[in-house]
């Protein structure tokens, strides 16, 4: 019967008895650092899914409401597809020789975010490039005209 009593008090008492003889497990070891060191993120190039995606993201931005479309304009689907994929393309040409130019290494992870950087600026620039040679006016109606304020304030100061 004692020895059931000791029984439920080990079961109960998850503690180690610092008199028993049984030994705990050892630690699990950790991985060695250089197991680590051969980690690595790939940020550039992006993936053909990546650009896939960023190249929709274009064709939507200028073929439904947006800030862009609110200014220049909205282009047809079919014409934003196909000036999506050219911008894209030349956008990822510029990124790949700037990184080979620059000796930025696309292996490491600064190196990759800079050629990162380098591809979104070349697609916003390109994109606004874009849209403005299509309809190089704004829209009337998007910003004031300062004759048209002066107009209302002369009203308002006659009246």
């Amino acid at each position: 019967m004692a020895d059931d009593s000791t029984e439920v008090e080990s079961v109960e008492n998850p503690q180690p008895n610092p008199s028993s003889d049984e030994k705990s497990a050892p630690p699990l070891p950790l991985p060695p650092s250089s197991s680590m060191a051969s980690l690595s993120l790939g940020i550039w190039p992006p993936s053909q899914r990546t650009r896939e995606a960023v190249t929709q993201r274009l064709v939507e931005m200028v073929s439904s409401s947006s800030v862009l479309t609110k200014r220049y304009g909205v282009l047809p689907a079919d014409e934003a597809a196909s000036a999506a994929r050219s911008i894209e393309a030349a956008a990822f040409a510029a990124a790949s020789a700037a990184a080979g130019e620059d000796g930025n290494s696309s292996s490491s992870i600064d190196g990759g975010l800079e050629i990162l950087e380098k591809y979104s600026k070349e697609i916003s620039a390109r994109m606004l490039e874009s849209v403005k040679s299509r309809n190089p006016k704004p829209d009337p109606g998007s910003e004031p005209k300062p004759a048209d304020s002066e107009k209302v304030k002369v009203e308002d100061a006659g009246s």
